[in-house]
């Protein structure tokens, strides 16, 4: 365990996430809206319902550009984003680089802990 509490409770809810049964179908999903989603590259996605994926703002070796996710009921080892709040009505993919951008500012990691500790309790 890391001598930081409020990264090991990140992690320790990032783990109940990824164990969690509870979050929304492919089906109940709309195409171009923001949700709030469990994934290996971020906590925000826009659901593109063609490519059954999330596009969301990826940051690696230092370099940030976007990436799609697949939804977990695609299966392994391809799905890997699960869904649990719409929190945005269709929004473009023009200027989507942005807009995740901001999102992630206005809800970072720490408040979308807030917003899904019910799917792990």
């Amino acid at each position: 365990m890391s001598s930081d509490p409020e990264r090991d409770a990140q992690f320790a809810h990032y783990r109940a996430l990824k164990l969690c049964k509870r979050y929304l179908p492919i089906s109940a999903l709309e195409d171009g809206c923001l949700y709030l989603i469990h994934a290996r590259n971020s906590h925000i996605g826009r659901w593109v319902e063609k490519d059954r994926a999330f596009t969301l703002l990826r940051e690696k070796s230092g370099e940030r550009y976007l990436s799609n996710e697949f939804h977990w009921d695609t299966g392994e080892p391809h799905g890997t984003a699960k869904p649990y709040a719409k929190f945005t009505e269709v929004v473009s993919s023009e200027g989507i680089f942005d807009l995740l951008d901001r999102q992630l500012i206005e809800i970072p990691y720490t408040v979308f802990m807030e917003r899904t500790r019910e799917f792990i309790q």
